[in-house]
């Protein structure tokens, strides 16, 4: 057999496809510095292949990279605006504004032999504008998976925490890919070492991921009462906390008429569900004010003030009060009459201005115990005679 010289077959080699070394794929580098931010540095590096990785901490410590993957269509945005941009090959980006310090963003496109970088504070091109966006929110990804899985080893009372941080994130669409995050979600919804209300919150998430049906909730803070309240309603079903701002939650489910959740849905439609909407007069931090939140898969738009701006959140706001009434006079009538108490009269006095007032919103659900309150001999003349008043009253409604 004929041996070849090894000079004759590395040229050999060279010339053959195949048989070559194949050149690495093409890849984008993004790298963020901001100080006094957390991560203060961040880079991902993406390769055509969907291959990534990912390096989150301190500028003089950023950590070792750590491998994740990419969906092809998120993979495939990104290339597509590198691409729009020659690839960076020569474009300045910084603008001719003066802006304050907003991080030194800096791209790297690399691509066989070929190299080039740029560097910027804040940029006005609307392609590069996205392209950052999008891989700041696979960076943001991979630190808040990597802060998650932190507090479930080393700080479980950490993790309800972080999960709040989180979908402050998940809400506003930083995030990109956000099935990556179902197998992590799963254990911690799954992990009855933790607050329910954390295992609560992972399983609320998971269900926006994966499509779930929407979800809406009312708030209110009183700063001078010092109460806080809220009703939440999601698929066919209400709950609803009412409670001093200084106390945990106490979620108790509230009955919600069918009418009702109608006239909601049609009221949430009829406001664009909540998109765009201009908040005003609340300020978050003292918990003081409305605020109307709706979800529906990763879709989070809401909305916050001081008074309701227009009529239709006017109405959303008065049908949630008058559910809120309807479910304080229910437990307190029924407890009134069942205790054979003195404030029963009271209680009817109260409910007949209610309904006078429209301020309940299922009137006719107390037919049933008014009627017994009328009939049943035992109980005073003037306490009949409200409660045979008050039926008349609501009967005559339409």
């Amino acid at each position: 057999m004929r041996r070849w010289p090894l000079a004759w077959l590395i040229l050999f080699g060279l010339a053959v496809p195949g048989l070559a070394a194949e050149s690495p794929p093409a890849r984008l580098t993004f790298i963020k510095v901001f100080k006094g931010r957390v991560p203060e540095y961040m880079r991902v590096t993406l390769a055509e292949s969907g291959e990534a990785t990912y390096q989150g901490g301190s500028e003089m410590d950023p950590g070792d990279p750590e491998a994740f993957r990419v969906s092809p269509g998120v993979t495939a945005r990104v290339f597509a605006l590198a691409a729009e941009m020659n690839y960076f090959r020569g474009v300045a980006l910084e603008s001719r504004h003066d802006v304050a310090d907003l991080g030194r963003k800096t791209f790297v496109w690399e691509s066989g032999g070929e190299r080039a970088e740029v560097t910027y504070n804040f940029t006005e091109n609307q392609a590069v504008e996205e392209l950052q966006q999008l891989c700041e929110g696979l960076g943001r990804g991979r630190h808040w998976i990597r802060e998650i899985e932190s507090r479930l080893v080393f700080d479980r009372l950490g993790v309800l925490g972080v999960l709040r941080d989180f979908e402050r994130d998940f809400n506003t669409g930083t995030l990109v890919d956000v099935e990556q995050f179902v197998p992590l979600l799963e254990r911690v919804a799954a992990d009855r070492r933790l607050m329910r209300l954390a295992q609560t919150r992972a399983q609320h998430l998971l269900d926006r991921i994966r499509g779930g049906g929407s979800r809406f909730q009312f708030e209110y803070g009183d700063q001078r009462s010092g109460w806080y309240t809220r009703i939440t309603v999601e698929g066919g079903a209400a709950s609803y906390e009412h409670r001093p701002f200084n106390q945990p939650p106490q979620e108790k489910p509230l009955p919600f008429p069918k009418a009702a959740a109608v006239r909601l849905g049609e009221l949430l439609r009829e406001s664009g569900y909540l998109r765009g909407r201009t908040s005003g007069g609340y300020a978050e931090s003292q918990l003081n004010g409305y605020r109307l939140q709706y979800e529906a898969g990763v879709e989070h738009n809401e909305v916050a003030f001081a008074q309701p701006p227009d009529n239709v959140l006017a109405e959303i706001v008065s049908l949630c009060q008058r559910a809120l009434r309807q479910e304080d006079f229910r437990t307190r009538l029924h407890a009134a009459w069942e205790e054979k108490s003195v404030t029963l009269q009271v209680v009817l006095q109260e409910l007949e201005g209610a309904v006078a007032a429209n301020a309940v919103i299922e009137p006719k659900e107390f037919v049933p115990l008014l009627d017994q309150i009328a009939e049943n001999a035992e109980n005073h003349p003037v306490v009949r005679e409200q409660a045979g008043r008050l039926l008349m009253r609501i009967r005559a409604r339409p």
